[in-house]
């Protein structure tokens, strides 16, 4: 039986964890919006039109990729309870500057990193799912999962797909 990557079952658990607790947060009130008004979210990428799931899932790769807390806390589903979102967006962090500061030359999977694409978005029942491709000496692909809240798009959750093929949304294939 062929063993997944260590990392595939930390993001599972975690994904776990965060569905659970949107279904358990969800009667409670959301906190404010955060800077950049209502219609939008603040970061180090100016404000975010959170009405529009591509933008969101954009700035949300822009987040992962600066190592920029704040914008990305700003996205996450404000029902989900604070110390998971701040669990999510720190796990996500933290995986990805150990993924960039490998070295070229190094033998470490996913080996160095050369660049990230944000790519299309598209609807999965009453969600959106914005795709990325993140270009290591491996490919690596990865979805935002974005449900929609008070009129806005906020990530729930963050997936990597299975293999690299499937960086392109399913209807591009």
């Amino acid at each position: 039986m062929r063993s997944l990557h260590p990392r595939f079952g930390t993001l599972l658990a975690l994904r776990c964890a965060v569905l659970t607790l949107t279904a358990c947060g969800a009667g409670q009130t959301p906190p404010t919006p955060p800077a950049g008004g209502a219609g939008g979210a603040g970061g180090a990428g100016g404000t975010v039109d959170v009405r529009d799931p591509a933008a969101v899932n954009a700035a949300w790769v822009r987040a992962i990729n600066g190592n920029d807390r704040a914008a990305a806390l700003a996205l996450v589903d404000p029902r989900i309870e604070p110390l998971y979102r701040e669990h999510l967006v720190d796990s996500v962090l933290q995986q990805f500057q150990t993924y960039k500061a490998i070295p070229a030359g190094d033998v470490r999977w996913p080996g160095a990193f050369r660049q990230v694409e944000t790519l299309d978005v598209q609807a999965s029942g009453g969600t959106q799912q914005g795709y990325s491709r993140w270009i290591f000496s491996t490919t690596l692909c990865f979805y935002t999962d974005m449900v929609p809240v008070e009129g806005t798009w906020r990530v729930r959750s963050w997936y990597q797909t299975a293999q690299a093929s499937q960086c392109d949304p399913p209807h591009a294939q």
